[in-house]
């Protein structure tokens, strides 16, 4: 039952990532936006948070275009849960928010050099500076590095790239996007000893 669970949520993703495909490429969005939004789909899909389908339905509003034709069916869905109630907490929205920050920082220091450990904890060092007195908690490089993995190394059956491939491929083609994460890289390295930092930011690794 699990397998053919998964076997389904893969199909829609890979659905999902040919008609988003088509929009970057009628030049709709651009690649982080179709990126990000891929990503708050494979969430809503494994997870069923509506805050996911929610904030897609903004984006869309706000940038002035129609819906993804796969959209409709989640529509749907969120409607069910708003009657029956869903789990769509402040607390969760602001988790949500700052995984989003930390997994495109951690891709792209990785794509200019980074190592795993530099560029989770260098991530969750952009998320404690950037929601510093809006969140409550934030989240630590472990938690980072732990989500990592699923969201931007697994490969799409129909393109064979993960999210990290696609955005190592942006960077090493981009030389002033590239010029600007070297620097972003450097500037941390310099600031800060990553064997010598506090839990809130490091976490529990294994």
């Amino acid at each position: 039952m699990k397998e053919n669970k998964q076997h389904s949520i893969n199909d829609q993703l890979d659905i999902i990532y040919e008609e988003l495909i088509a929009y970057q490429q009628q030049g709709k969005i651009t690649f982080e936006e179709r990126i990000w939004v891929w990503s708050q789909c494979s969430q809503w899909l494994h997870i069923k948070n509506t805050i996911y389908i929610e904030q897609i339905r903004l984006f869309f509003i706000d940038k002035g275009l129609d819906e993804p034709s796969f959209f409709t069916q989640y529509n749907r869905e969120v409607t069910r849960l708003r009657i029956v109630g869903d789990d769509s907490k402040p607390e969760k929205v602001m988790i949500k928010k700052q995984f989003d920050t930390a997994l495109m920082t951690m891709a792209y220091l990785k794509a200019v050099g980074a190592n795993v450990k530099e560029a989770s904890i260098f991530a969750a060092i952009t998320v404690a500076l950037e929601f510093k007195g809006k969140a409550k908690n934030n989240i630590t490089a472990s938690s980072i590095a732990k989500k990592y993995p699923k969201q931007f190394k697994n490969k799409s059956i129909n393109s064979n790239k993960s999210i990290e491939d696609e955005i190592k491929a942006i960077v090493e083609s981009d030389t002033k996007l590239k010029a600007t994460w070297l620097s972003q890289l450097d500037g941390f390295r310099r600031r800060f000893d990553i064997d010598n930092l506090a839990d809130c930011i490091v976490g529990t690794r294994r």
